[in-house]
């Protein structure tokens, strides 16, 4: 059982707030993609996500500059994340 209060932002800067201590309970995640935005939480969590180590492993991997990006944009690295 989780408690929740629902409330207006009378500034207009948020449609809702979770507090840390319902986050800590879960897996929490904000993804935007294409100007839509999608908020989703579970709980138990599902595994560690470490976008940081994620990232300097792309750089770290021998990636040809015309292979498909391992991101999943579907585009060659040179014009992805091989900037």
């Amino acid at each position: 059982m989780i408690r929740a209060t629902e409330c207006k932002s009378t500034a207009g800067n948020f449609d809702f707030i979770i507090g840390m201590e319902i986050i800590t309970l879960g897996d929490f995640a904000l993804t935007n993609v294409g100007d839509k935005s999608i908020a989703s939480f579970r709980v138990p969590p599902a595994r560690t996500i470490d976008y940081v180590e994620e990232i300097d492993a792309l750089s770290r991997s021998k990636i040809s500059r015309n292979n498909k990006c391992p991101c999943g944009s579907g585009k060659k690295y040179k014009n992805c994340h091989g900037k």
